[in-house]
């Protein structure tokens, strides 16, 4: 297994040296990328590539390893070498050249980027080249045997294209996952590709760039003597169970002209792909789409005719990458992408971090995106009346140049911005979820204020005596909370609670031990009313539970392969989410919410419900408490109505929930199905009772786990109350006020821009007291609203429904 990076680029890179040579490689903008990556190297780079950090093989797709002819002791490099191409070196490429082809690294611009990503968080990261002719499981077998001579285990495998294949290979001859641990694959044609098609047909760009540089030869003759013998690109036609229509594995099922594989080349190429292992629960897999891409194809008389259309990556189509395990789909991602720039995507290296780190990932949504225009398939002109396309102006081809014809249109600055955002037809301020830097900066900055007022409270919850680190006004607010609940569970014949059980009470919360011991003694009988309670509270709690998560979704963003988060019913048809996950009308305008996104009893999954929102009825935001409130169409596009999913009353009142007390949130993280905090999550402070940082006082903050998804989540109380909106997580910082990721090392924005690797240490949402003093503020200063808009405050001020704080039809 040869690793190709040459510490001279690096190095270079570091310090700008041969830019003449390095710039027209990389293309501008990927230049100065890889620069910036290499001069902000962490200071102690050993620590993440000295063995602690886990081993990441990066294998690339077909033609990104580098080939050499090895013969009588001497090494001829041929891929990718253009003045041996030109004198028609594409031939010592043959199956049947004498010599040994060793493959001797990979494209550095279409992987360097992946490469030097990883490393920068803190993985171990290598290329693993490979000779792309040969079958894949020759190459899987390879990877494997090299795994084993360097005694390695647990590798994770991030692979491209083709590389997908080999990898599917080697992780079938390691069926106890010791060798191969994790196993990403990006725009890998699972089932197939018209790529190979059209290189038979001598119509494929990369042959007529072969043809233009090679001196000696036309292209059908690099076809015939030499490509077309390729059992790997055989191998990867479209597969007959995928294409029923379609025959490519037999010599009949090919017009005449062009050059066919030979028969026996056929046949094995179609065992082999019969033959591929299945993926199991260690693969993970990012499918691109949005492009340009042969969908089908059809035999007319002696020419080809194929069908176009955007469900593919340019190169394979959406459904031939998509994989299956022997138990299910795997696990999927997608991404609006140029199938040879994917590796280069930022949000693409963002997800391969967080999948390896997590085994999921929000940097790339789970389903399918709505494109604004994918535009129907379209049959396109066939073959044989063209020309060979995609030659450079004047014929003269650079190495880069060359390259490009196989990575199919990689953007000429790596613009994963503009030029990607634009084939995908989202607009490029399309909000993207996830962690909004400012409030993670201000959090950051009140979490290191509270830090004398965390360790009182901490030491106060060790010693079994959490009030005392509330006032005595938010103490009494408790009590009366707690009051309410018990009037709830009592028989409704008693109209008050007695004074006797209400001193228990009180005296439960200011000295809960000693309370119920004096409770166990007491000979009354009123000492099984607070038994029951405790025990109809176990169960009210529970129920009320199913009630309230019905409420919550998850926010999904039409035609945005990045934005997703959580959201909440607040009143009748009226969601709430956070500012930074839906910032304007118009971004409402793109989004809709999914309910039922979860498992049921029985861990099967439920048939969710997709309800587009309708900003233009009724939508309030707010950017400094970081909320917004939002219409939602009364029907979801199956037509359920809306009303059986309720809604979570806010409560303006204070008291709602303790210091040291826990909190609950539901939420979708990372855009996964519904989950929960249960209890595993305590309330650590509000800061408006504490001088030194009051000017925070609409802020709660609480430990328990969230994710990226989770912006816009409902906190409670365990009487399901809503007490505060999730918006942000607080990082840990050095003693230099820079955050610090798991691998105790400073983040680097640039390698990580989505924070994934950031270790975090609390939570921090709006509390909901805050939240309706606003949103009522607004609606005084909105009175020449329309009717609508004043009916929707209303409906959101309208507060607790009678018994009961969850409201169901």
């Amino acid at each position: 297994m040869a690793d190709d990076f040459d510490p001279f680029v690096e190095r270079a890179l570091a310090e700008g040296a041969a830019e003449a040579v390095l710039r027209p490689l990389f293309g501008d903008a990927l230049y100065r990328e890889l620069s910036e990556l290499a001069r902000t190297e962490p200071p102690n780079p050993a620590l993440l590539e000295g063995g602690t950090g886990r081993t990441v093989l990066i294998l690339p797709g077909i033609m990104g390893s580098k080939l050499a002819l090895e013969r009588n002791g001497r090494r001829d490099a041929v891929w990718i070498d253009p003045f041996d191409l030109i004198a028609g070196g594409i031939r010592k490429l043959r199956m049947d050249q004498p010599g040994r082809i060793l493959p001797t690294g990979v494209v550095l611009f279409a992987y360097l980027k992946m490469k030097m990503r990883l490393r920068r968080a803190g993985f171990r990261a290598r290329f693993a080249p490979y000779d792309w002719r040969r079958d894949p499981a020759q190459a899987g077998a390879a990877l494997i045997a090299a795994i084993r001579r360097q005694r390695l285990s647990n590798v994770a495998l991030v692979a491209h294209s083709m590389g997908g294949l080999v990898a599917r290979q080697a992780a079938a001859l390691d069926p106890d996952a010791h060798l191969i641990g994790d196993v990403v694959t990006v725009g890998t044609p699972n089932r197939g590709s018209y790529s190979p098609v059209e290189v038979f047909r001598l119509t494929h760009g990369l042959i007529a760039k072969l043809d233009a540089l090679d001196l000696r030869h036309d292209a059908r003759e690099i076809v015939s003597d030499v490509v077309r013998h390729f059992p790997s690109l055989v191998q990867m036609m479209p597969d007959r169970t995928a294409r029923p229509d379609e025959d490519w594995f037999t010599e009949a099922g090919w017009p005449r002209g062009g050059a066919v594989p030979v028969c026996a080349t056929l046949d094995a190429a179609r065992r082999a792909a019969a033959a591929l292992p299945p993926p199991d629960e260690r693969f993970r897999q990012i499918v691109g789409i949005g492009q340009n891409t042969i969908l089908s194809a059809r035999g007319d008389g002696d020419r080809i005719v194929y069908t176009r259309g955007t469900d593919g990556d340019g190169t394979v189509p959406r459904d031939l990458a998509e994989m299956d395990m022997r138990t299910g789909p795997v696990p999927r991602y997608y991404v609006a992408g140029v199938h040879g720039g994917l590796m280069n995507r930022n949000d693409v290296i963002a997800a391969v971090t967080e999948l390896l780190s997590d085994g999921t990932t929000t940097a790339l949504p789970a389903h399918v995106p709505v494109l604004r225009e994918s535009g129907a398939p379209v049959a396109s002109a066939p073959d044989w009346t063209t020309p060979p396309h995609d030659l450079p102006a004047g014929g003269v081809l650079t190495p880069r140049d060359l390259l490009r014809g196989f990575l199919e249109g990689l953007p000429e600055d790596q613009a994963d911005d503009a030029a990607l955002h634009e084939a995908a037809q989202v607009p490029p301020e399309t909000p993207v979820e996830g962690y909004n830097p400012a409030d993670v900066a201000a959090a950051a900055d009140r979490w290191d204020r509270l830090e004398a007022w965390r360790e009182t409270v901490a030491r106060n919850v060790a010693q079994g005596n959490p009030i005392a680190a509330e006032t005595p006004e938010r103490v009494d607010l408790y009590v009366d909370g707690l009051m309410r609940q018990v009037d709830d569970l009592l028989p409704e014949r008693e109209a008050a609670m007695p004074d006797i059980l209400r001193r228990a009470v009180v005296d439960f919360v200011d000295r809960p031990e000693e309370a119920a011991a004096d409770i166990a003694r007491s000979p009354l009988p009123l000492e099984r009313v607070i038994g029951a309670a405790e025990e109809f509270l176990s169960v009210s709690f529970v129920k009320r539970a199913g009630v309230a998560i019905r409420s919550v979704g998850r926010i999904l963003i039409q035609g945005d392969h990045l934005a997703s988060g959580t959201g909440f019913l607040v009143a009748p048809g009226i969601l709430m989410t956070n500012h930074h996950v839906l910032p304007t009308a118009a971004a409402a305008k793109r989004a809709s919410v999914e309910f039922d996104y979860e498992l049921d009893a029985t861990r099967r999954a439920m048939v969710s419900q997709v309800f587009d929102l309708e900003p233009d009825r009724f939508f309030v935001a707010n950017a400094e408490l970081d909320y917004a409130l939002i219409t939602v169409a009364p029907h979801s596009q199956d037509g359920a109505a809306i009303e059986p999913f309720g809604y979570l009353p806010l409560i303006e009142g204070e008291g709602k929930a303790r210091i040291g007390g826990p909190v609950n949130i539901v939420q979708h993280p990372r855009g996964e199905r519904k989950q929960i905090v249960f209890r595993n999550s305590t309330l650590i402070a509000l800061p408006a009772d504490i001088p030194t940082i009051a000017d925070a006082d609409h802020v709660a903050v609480y430990t328990g786990d969230t994710r990226r998804g989770s912006s816009g989540s409902p906190v409670f109380n365990d009487r399901w109350e809503v007490v505060a909106l999730h918006h942000a997580a607080v990082p840990d910082r050095d003693a230099r006020n820079r955050y610090v990721t798991r691998f105790d090392t400073p983040w680097d924005r640039a390698a990580d821009p989505h924070m994934s690797t950031i270790r975090w240490v609390a939570n921090e949402g709006i509390r909901v007291s805050r939240l309706v003093a606003h949103i009522r503020a607004t609606s005084k200063r909105k009175k020449a609203a329309g009717s609508q808009a004043r009916a929707c405050f209303a409906a959101v001020l309208a507060g607790r429904p009678p018994r009961g704080d969850v409201h169901t039809p």
